[in-house]
Order: structure tokens, then C-alpha cells, then sequence
């Protein structure tokens, strides 16, 4: 499938499969750890269709400064495999110095959940750089329980 215009970036979704509470509240896991764009614009994104378990997520957003054209300039890509009980995930988002915003950034995801049926267990990591700090790496962990009407959400967060 291929879309243009303003959407979540491929790395902003990888959350989704491994956050426990879903991005939904507080404690999500992009408060929480996480860097680079949540939103693209002026984007071109392509996703691969789930072969053998596989799939992929990749956008190009373009500079948004007249002055400076890649400016702001970005990709982000999402890959990973799911089946059964497993859903392993890696994601990159690497934006251009920013005019007037920022400096370059880059940022780097690895996750994965195991639905054990009783407990789905969630595990993330990743990495920051940019043209500011040194860099940094949070470390997200947490667990699903299944229950009658919803599922409850048990999450531990360690950023080091």
C-alpha cells in the first residue's frame, strides 16, 4: 500500500506492538522512552504486505523549508515478523538538522511480545542520538493479563 500526505511514522506504530498500556495513558511507552517524529508531513510511505509472517513499513518525509529543502528531511522504517505467539520489531528514524527547530536526530527501536495466553510479555529498547546530547537508552518492560471484559495492564519502565 502506498500513501502520501501527513501520517504516523513507522516508528511512532512500533509502539503499538510492544507498549503494554497501548500508548493509551500515562505510563505509555512514549513518555516514557522513545525519540524521533510521531508525525510525518509532506510524506510518501510504502507498506510491504505480511509474507510468511514478515512485514514492513517505510516513509519519506520531505523538508518543510523553502529556504532549505532537506531541511527537517526524514525516513523512518518498521520491520519485523508475527506469528502465533511472537512479535519481534525493529524500527529507525533518522531526521536531517532542522532549520531553526533542531539539530539531526536519530533514533533506533528494538521490541518484541510473547502471548503466553495467561500473560503476554512486552519488552522494548532503544536508542537516541542527536546533535544536543550525548545520547541515551530506556529500556521499557511490561505484561498483558487477559480478563473477562478487558485486559489489565502490569508495566514496569527502567530508562538507564
Amino acid at each position: 500500500t502506498v500513501r502520501a500526505g501527513r501520517m504516523w511514522s513507522p516508528y511512532y506504530t512500533t509502539f503499538f506492538n510492544i507498549d503494554p498500556f497501548g500508548d493509551g495513558l500515562l505510563a505509555g511507552a512514549t513518555n516514557l522512552m522513545g525519540g524521533g517524529g510521531y508525525r510525518v508531513s509532506s510524506a510518501i510511505n510504502y507498506v510491504t504486505p505480511v509474507m510468511g509472517g514478515f512485514y514492513g513499513d517505510v516513509t519519506y518525509g520531505f523538508g518543510q523549508t523553502s529556504a532549505a529543502p532537506t531541511a527537517g528531511s526524514l525516513y523512518t522504517i518498521k520491520t519485523g515478523y508475527a506469528a502465533g505467539p511472537v512479535d519481534v520489531v525493529f524500527a529507525h528514524h533518522n531526521q536531517k538538522n532542522n532549520v531553526g527547530v533542531g539539530g539531526a536526530a536519530k533514533s533506533t527501536l528494538l521490541g518484541a511480545t510473547y502471548d503466553f495466553k495467561v500473560v503476554k510479555l512486552h519488552v522494548g529498547f532503544d536508542w537516541l542520538t542527536d546533535d544536543t546530547t550525548v545520547g541515551g537508552r530506556n529500556d521499557g518492560d511490561g505484561a498483558t493479563v487477559p480478563s473477562t471484559s478487558t485486559e489489565t495492564s502490569i508495566a514496569v519502565v527502567v530508562v538507564a
